[in-house]
């Protein structure tokens, strides 16, 4: 039996340049690859969705239809419609030299045998991502004897605003970029197909390149037997400085030598070290005494279409569709709730205003967990519904934020260096506010999951099922959050 070829997609090309193990797993071990989760998959429709209106700027266009394995099927369709005489093909296909390109939108110029390569990207802006991703393309079409003159970058442009999206889309010319990049490409392309045609696993050790320039889906299968707590589960040691730790021969926060730090990381590591948790009860029970009785727990969730979808916002302009809101009147009363969220295409912002206000008194103290995110919501919609401006700018006025309090004075080993309300609460108030339990347990998964319903891609007991997993999540922020006010006032005696 012969051996399977294999022609290197850009996709494939890109996980190579990245780690040329990626690639070999991609290609022999798929039965490793975990599964794309809702955001990622979300993700991809969104893209979809971007390189689908991008074609509507072309006259005359002719889609390359076939299903993403049928590239044979495909690369022999863009010779026949290349051969009719067309100017414009979208999804044009081709195989050459152990490589594969489907090119969003290959354009020629008319009376002329030169064609002008467009790489659509669901990006606001250009990167040096994008300028690899169309110098692989480029390599394909070269090897296929295709003639390119130019090379650009279709992005989303950031200053269009709806409900005007004439200008939805800005130009990048990279031809220069992408010809001065060739050289270097060549030669490591090269190397991914030797790797390829030997079919051996590459002998290359976790490192940087598992997280950059993006993190990789078999990242947990290289991982699985890294020793923890790693030097990377300390507050303030980023990347650069693990890996230097690491390459030093130190990889457990017990080889590290806590007096030649400072700050959260020496505590940290000493905590760990000794297993006990460290608490400055002072500060935060001082902390949350000033806090204004009744308190008001509150969290939004967002949406961000890359396509801009209601008046007045650009490419991914930040959209709360949901709240969750826990009330605690005072210290003898049971903690009340109330909450919103938005289902369907509309703009969420109205009826989601109208039920912030009423639900919210005029005076008591706002608490939300890295309140950043909450106050430029509020005063964002205060700008944009100005019949609510001033209630909205007094919540916004009255915020306070708990994560300070942990970052300065608690710190527990089981937080693994992160401060996050997802890490902190499980630890400080129990097993219950363990996330991973949770149907939906982010927040991007959340939006991924309420865009299916908004636009009717589930049916309606699926539909149901994802409303209900929605509120839970989003409840599970705020009453996460009153939890660790009780624990926080809990200190007394200690204080």
């Amino acid at each position: 039996m012969s051996a399977k070829i294999y022609h290197l997609s850009k996709s494939r090309l890109k996980r190579g340049l990245q780690c040329s193990k990626s690639l070999y797993f991609t290609l022999f071990k798929k039965e490793i690859k975990p599964k794309v989760g809702a955001a990622m998959l979300h993700n991809f429709e969104e893209g979809n969705e971007v390189g689908e209106l991008a074609r509507t700027l072309f006259k005359d266009g002719i889609l390359i239809e076939a299903e993403p394995w049928e590239r044979e099927q495909a690369a022999q369709s863009t010779a026949t419609v290349m051969r009719s005489g067309a100017n414009v093909i979208f999804e044009a296909s081709f195989m050459a030299d152990g490589l594969f390109a489907r090119v969003d939108v290959l354009r020629k110029e008319e009376g002329t045998i030169e064609w002008e390569l467009i790489e659509v990207k669901k990006s606001a802006k250009l990167n040096e991502e994008h300028i690899e991703d169309v110098a692989l393309q480029a390599l394909t079409l070269k090897a296929a004897g295709i003639k390119v003159k130019k090379y650009q970058v279709m992005h989303l442009n950031p200053d269009c605003v709806h409900p005007n999206l004439e200008n939805l889309f800005a130009f990048a010319d990279v031809t220069l970029a992408v010809e001065e990049l060739l050289p270097s490409l060549c030669s490591r392309i090269d190397e991914l197909k030797k790797i390829v045609a030997d079919g051996s696993e590459p002998q290359i050790e976790v490192g940087p390149h598992c997280d950059s320039p993006n993190p990789c889906a078999f990242r947990d299968h290289c991982w699985k037997d890294f020793p923890k707590p790693s030097v990377f589960d300390l507050p303030g040691i980023g990347p650069v400085k693990g890996w230097k730790l690491i390459n030093g021969g130190k990889k457990l926060i017990t080889d590290l030598d806590e007096s030649q730090y400072k700050g959260k990381t020496k505590t940290a590591i000493e905590v760990t070290k000794s297993g006990k948790r460290w608490i400055e009860a002072e500060p935060i029970y001082a902390t949350v005494t000033q806090w204004k009785w009744p308190l008001y727990f509150l969290d939004f969730e967002t949406l961000g279409p890359a396509i801009p979808r209601y008046e007045g916002c650009k490419p991914y302009s930040e959209v709360p569709f949901q709240f969750s809101c826990h009330v605690w009147h005072n210290p003898s009363q049971t903690v009340a709730h109330f909450e919103y969220l938005h289902l369907d295409l509309s703009d969420p912002r109205p009826p989601l205003v109208a039920a912030l206000v009423k639900g919210f008194g005029d005076t008591g103290s706002v608490v939300a967990y890295s309140m950043s995110v909450e106050k430029r919501i509020l005063l964002r919609l205060a700008d944009e519904f100005p019949e609510h401006a001033e209630s909205l700018k007094n919540i916004a006025s009255r915020l306070v934020d708990p994560l300070p309090v942990f970052q300065n004075h608690v710190y527990d080993s089981e937080f693994f260096g992160s401060f996050s309300i997802k890490d902190v609460a499980p630890v400080l108030a129990g097993d219950e506010f363990d996330y991973t339990k949770l149907t939906i347990s982010d927040g991007l998964e959340s939006r991924a999951m309420v865009e299916k319903i908004m636009k009717g891609q589930v049916d309606e007991e699926s539909a149901e099922e994802l409303k209900e997993a929605l509120l839970v999540y989003c409840r599970q922020d705020t009453i996460a959050m009153v939890a660790l006010t009780k624990w926080m006032l809990s200190l007394k005696d200690a204080a």
